[in-house]
């Protein structure tokens, strides 16, 4: 049974459903928020009434809406869980069709041409496409693409703004009459990870001899596209139309696609790249094919060529290196789009885990591990073995592996269904692994582990950013994590369950996660300041005794590592410096001067334990020369 176009058909179904006071569901609330603002409900249920009549005129066979959703009752609604089981089913149908394609950053950065003559021919057939980037199609069990690396010191964000410069006719819209001209405008929208979305575009009314074949007509006055922080990239959706009734509802058109952005495509698009759906093309082909029907249905203009782009960090990177683009509408008309890149530099992702081992005062070269890492990641050690945790690339997965006395890994396994943006925090204790995780949701979410098994997906209260940090003194675990207000809280485990949250005493405010690690019968905590001091304290069992500041000249941009060796009775400090380079320092009674290590680079926090009487750092691999701390 076809399913393409289902999220049109469900917009039509919850419409009828609205209309005759059913609950929706939340794919339909979701979907109906573009109409509803814009129209009101009175309007929208219209659309329903429509819909219902031509249901039960012409049963399961209407054209444009896909028989699963015309063979529901009005009772029945058609919810997110719904469309996930059949996205397969409509991602298979779109798949098999001409207008779509697979960008590879590797050809834009060598100054290929962004669209082949056959992709342009296949949009010329529909009217309208979908890019994507090649690392999707290319993804097989156990692939990993690369996530974002930062250009500067916000954690992996980087600066994006794409402009309109002008636009070539290869072929005028064939719609008017002998001595009557084109008037061509262009409107976009879209919506980076961040949910920055752009302020919907609507140009300037091109006409006359300036739309005529051969002729390339520029963008005046505002022409930005986007304009913001993205992470993973960049969903962007552009359309050509051929205008005929002047301005009047251009304040529609805007509303329509502010909806499109702030309703749909975090809801849809973004879960789906959050996760690499390989449905992602079906998702992104539907909804560009269900919003291009509505702005027809409102619109009283004529769509020439429309497409759907999904930019991420590896084809912003290589239009940030090249500084432009030109991206083919080929429909009733045919256009040439001419796109320039005037954000920051990015560059090209390098998220390779790397290790750097300590014997004595001897530092190993980086060595590149056979793990790809989102942010820093966590070490701790456990029944004789050091464990490893970090977020996988593609999906935000937490990962784990584990490597015994000999250097020998497991193979890494997800630790039950948990994403996170952020490493989680583990320490060990009365024969467990305790570990805790920021979730998508902003919860921490806690488990333990034991004899090879995973248990407990325990919520606390409250909200918080960044890594929890864990540590363990006396066999009792304490946690600590940032809260949405940017102060500390600290929980403990008495051996059954952790305590309730309460508030850091010494009044803290961080931007980053903190580090803990035991030191003789205190637990020291230690973190980065927004002023990029390090700043310490010490446990007591009323609260922490601040300890100041570790060195006047320290200055770190993330989140330091601390390490304990017990049998030395010191501690190990590793900071990313504000250079981007790594450094450590050491405590004994007092802090001691840092020192570079040697060929490390990062691009966040860094991670650091003992094991096996050696000193193991990892970190996320950040290429290029360090500067002096």
């Amino acid at each position: 049974m076809p399913k393409a176009n289902v999220l049109f058909g469900v917009l039509l179904h919850g419409a009828d459903r609205l209309r005759q006071g059913e609950e929706l569901t939340d794919l339909e609330h979701v979907l109906l928020g573009v109409l509803r603002e814009s129209l009101g409900d009175e309007e929208v249920g219209e659309w329903g009434r429509v819909y219902r009549e031509s249901v039960s005129a012409r049963g399961a066979a209407l054209t444009g809406v896909p028989g699963v959703i015309t063979g529901r009752s009005v009772s029945e609604g058609y919810g997110f869980a719904d469309l996930a089981e059949d996205m397969p089913a409509v991602t298979a149908e779109w798949s098999a069709q001409s207008n779509w394609s697979a960008v590879a950053p590797e050809s834009l950065a060598a100054g290929e041409a962004f669209d082949s003559p056959e992709f342009t021919e296949g949009m010329r057939e529909w009217g309208w496409a979908v890019t994507v980037p090649a690392d999707l199609t290319a993804q097989s069990a156990g692939d990993e693409p690369q996530e974002p690396q930062e250009n500067d010191e916000r954690a992996g964000l980087y600066r994006v703004r794409l402009d309109y410069e002008n636009f070539h006719v290869h072929r005028e819209v064939g719609d008017g009459w002998p001595g009557t001209r084109d008037e061509i405008r262009w409107i976009s929208g879209g919506q980076s990870d961040t949910r920055q979305h752009a302020v919907p575009y609507l140009s300037q009314e091109f006409g006359g001899h300036q739309t005529d074949r051969g002729q390339t007509p520029a963008f005046t006055g505002h022409r930005t596209a986007f304009h913001g922080d993205a992470r993973l990239g960049l969903v962007l959706s552009v359309a050509c139309w051929e205008w005929d009734t002047g301005d009047g509802n251009d304040d529609s058109f805007r509303e329509v696609m502010n909806r499109l952005n702030e309703n749909l495509l975090f809801n849809l698009i973004w879960d789906a790249i959050g996760t690499l759906s390989p449905d992602l093309i079906g998702y992104l082909m539907d909804l560009t094919s269900m919003a291009i029907t509505i702005t027809n249905l409102i619109a009283r203009n004529d769509l020439s060529a429309a497409r759907s782009l999904y930019l991420d960090q590896k084809a912003l990177a290589a239009l940030s290196h090249t500084g432009s683009a030109q991206w083919h509408f080929a429909g009733d008309g045919h256009h040439e789009l001419k796109v320039r890149f005037t954000g920051d530099k990015i560059p090209f992702p390098a998220n390779d885990l790397q290790c750097v081992i300590r014997t004595d005062t001897t530092w190993s070269a980086p060595t590149t591990l056979p793990f790809q890492g989102l942010s820093g990641p966590t070490l701790a050690v456990h029944d004789n073995k050091l464990y490893l945790f970090y977020i996988r690339t593609n999906d935000q997965a937490v990962m784990w592996a584990s490597m015994d006395t000999s250097g020998n890994w497991t193979t890494p396994a997800r630790v039950s269904t948990d994403r996170s943006w952020h490493a989680p925090g583990v320490t060990s204790a009365n024969g467990r692994l305790y570990y805790a995780v920021t979730g998508m949701d902003n919860k921490v979410y806690t488990r333990t582990f034991a004899s090879g098994t995973w248990r407990g997906h325990d919520v606390r209260p409250g909200s918080a950013l960044h890594s929890p940090a864990l540590a363990a003194l006396g066999g009792q675990p304490w946690m600590v994590v940032c809260g949405l207000d940017d102060r500390l809280y600290l929980a403990r485990h008495n051996g059954t369950a952790w305590n309730a949250w309460s508030e850091d005493n010494l009044d803290w405010r961080v931007d980053t996660h903190v580090a803990l690690a035991p030191h003789g019968n205190q637990l020291c905590r230690i973190a980065t300041g927004k002023d990029q001091r390090i700043y310490t304290s010490v446990s007591t069992n009323s609260g922490w005794v601040n300890g100041g500041i570790a060195s006047p000249n320290w200055r770190a941009s993330h989140a330091p590592a601390l390490a304990a060796n017990t049998a030395a009775n010191t501690l190990a400090i590793l900071m990313r410096g504000t250079d981007g380079a790594l450094w450590a320092g050491e405590f004994s009674g007092s802090w001691h001067s840092a020192h570079r290590v040697p060929g490390a680079a990062a691009k966040e926090a860094a991670a650091a334990a003992y094991f096996n009487n050696k000193l193991y750092v990892m970190y996320v691999d950040r290429p290029g020369p360090g500067l002096a701390i």
